[in-house]
């Protein structure tokens, strides 16, 4: 009985740790038009793991009380539903260029030559 306990009461930690964060994503979604469903979802999910994530480091880092870090998580997660998808893109996009940029710093064989 003990361990059914323990188990309900984690599950209500996380859901009640996960709740601003998801509320926050929600919010998003529902102004959010001309998504697919795959998009939507990514940005649900991305929304409420960045929220969560950085909500434990602010409130860690600040002293926030809970309520203030769950009203912080619920914006957090509006806004990384819609910033998730551009940072990913952009990241991608810097990854792809660092080969070249790093061909850019070494020297070439002419160089070698001199």
């Amino acid at each position: 009985m003990k361990f059914w306990h323990e188990v309900l009461d984690t599950i209500a930690s996380v859901a009640a740790a996960l709740v601003p964060s998801a509320l926050g994503a929600l919010i998003y979604q529902l102004h959010a038009t001309a998504l697919t469903w795959g998009q939507r979802v990514t940005a649900y999910l991305s929304g409420i793991v960045v929220s969560y994530y950085v909500r434990i480091g602010l409130t860690g880092w600040f002293g926030m009380n809970d309520f203030v870090g769950q009203a912080v998580a619920f914006v957090i997660g509006m806004i990384a539903c819609k910033s998730t998808p551009r940072f990913i893109d952009a990241s991608a996009d810097a990854i792809a260029a660092l080969p070249a940029r790093i061909l850019e710093w070494l020297p070439t064989r002419k160089d070698h030559h001199k």
